[in-house]
């Protein structure tokens, strides 16, 4: 009898798309695999092979509307509460859907992205296993290392790094625990706590938490017990399209994209590409709005050195660019790595200051505030000039080290008891 795996995740493409790499290696052996997401996602995940069945059909655009905001959050408390106080609101709903799934399915274990709060609430109280994975180690808790969230902060070992670092995770600490007073009723009436009473973080998996990335990228730090590296996923699983790409025309090419999300940035992307462009006249310049749905084989855009696409699949394109622009995503960040390309990063918000923090640390890439800057026209030169090959191979070479479905289904089987 095959073991019956769910795999629950929001319909974001960071958050979706590695459990879909991690799971197609995995099709055609012991496993029953089922994803339960947004139904943005589920004819895609059909056509790759997979059972999918939608969560809150009748709200299709909840999860997004969340999450794509008309303005950064960064680190404004208000911001984020607004946006807790918004996803808590669904949690009734979305937990109630999932136990009538999983108890349908008889699920043996839960495979879900560390955002997916609500399916480690409802593991926990039908006793299901439940593996949770993170994209973004460093957004847990430790005891010892450089805090994330806080702007991007760099790596250092003097004291006074040690001294800011522990003053860092104290205010990390103490928002998490003003959000649950402010939350008090609502995390009340889910009879749920931020923390559990050995400290750890409620929203992951006491279990088994899988860090979707490579250890030697990230910053020195203490980790959970629960907790390793296996390696990075950043394919992009959508079918391939023939974009109408004029590499040809010019010398070299930049990629510039923002992700999936942050809407309002890409108001007004193509205006400030144009700035750059206007002093690199023999580079083009080919901007994703990193919106799969709209994906299309034609161009959205295009003045002179300067084209826009709906959609470009980083697995299929990356390869045929000098260098990036984007925005600190994981994926981005990651698929750099695997093709070799150095970057321009801008982080905008979210996770990605601590991403541009290693970039940068690591001079993979260079870090600027704005694309339409001086020291934004410097550091492009700069990365065409220097690509950087040498410190990217090293990293590529860590990646290459890491299997991710083979580790992922090593961990299925131990925390089942069942021999492979």
């Amino acid at each position: 009898m095959n073991i019956k795996i769910d795999f629950i995740a929001p319909p974001y493409s960071g958050h979706l798309n590695p459990l879909i790499e991690l799971a197609l290696p995995l099709q055609n052996k012991n496993f029953d695999i089922r994803f339960i997401t947004g139904t943005q996602k589920i004819d895609l995940l059909k056509s790759l092979g997979f059972e999918a069945v939608p969560i809150l059909p009748g709200q299709p655009d909840a999860m997004e509307n969340i999450s794509n905001t008309d303005k950064p959050v960064k680190s404004n408390f208000f911001l984020l509460l607004k946006q807790l106080k918004e996803n808590l609101a669904l949690i009734p709903t979305l937990k109630q859907e999932l136990e009538v799934l999983l108890k349908d399915n008889h699920t043996d274990l839960v495979v879900a992205d560390f955002v997916a709060v609500p399916a480690g609430m409802v593991c926990e109280e039908m006793s299901i296993p439940w593996i949770t994975t993170i994209p973004t180690p460093f957004a847990i808790e430790t005891r010892m290392g450089t805090p994330s969230y806080l702007g991007g902060l760099r790596y250092g070992k003097s004291w006074s790094h040690k001294i800011r670092n522990a003053v860092g995770r104290r205010m990390v600490h103490a928002f998490k625990q003003a959000v649950q007073f402010l939350c008090r009723d609502e995390l009340e009436h889910l009879n749920y706590r931020i923390y559990r009473e050995d400290g750890t973080e409620r929203a992951y998996s006491s279990q088994s938490i899988l860090g979707l990335g490579i250890e030697e990228f990230e910053f020195e730090r203490d980790w959970p017990s629960s907790f390793r590296f296996i390696g990075a996923c950043c394919c992009s699983p959508e079918p391939s399209i023939d974009l109408k790409m004029p590499f040809h025309e010019y010398n070299q090419s930049v990629l510039v994209s923002l992700g999936t999300h942050l809407e309002w940035a890409k108001q007004k992307l193509v205006n400030d590409v144009q700035f750059l462009a206007a002093r690199f006249p023999e580079v083009l310049f080919v901007v994703s709005y990193g919106r799969p749905h709209h994906r299309s084989s034609e161009w959205v855009y295009r003045d002179h050195n300067v084209v826009a696409f709906e959609y470009v699949p980083y697995s299929q394109y990356l390869d045929q660019f000098d260098a990036v622009i984007h925005h600190g995503g994981c994926g981005i960040t990651y698929n750099c790595i695997q093709y070799l390309k150095p970057c321009l990063v801008i982080p905008h918000d979210y996770d990605q200051f601590d991403y541009a923090a290693r970039i940068e640390y690591h001079n993979i890439g260079i870090r600027t505030t704005k694309i339409r800057s001086n020291q934004a026209i410097k550091s492009l030169r700069d990365i065409l000039q220097d690509n950087r090959k040498e410190e990217l191979s090293a990293f590529n070479r860590c990646m290459q080290k890491y299997n991710p479905p083979d580790e992922l289904e090593k961990e299925i089987y131990r925390m089942l008891g069942v021999h492979r």
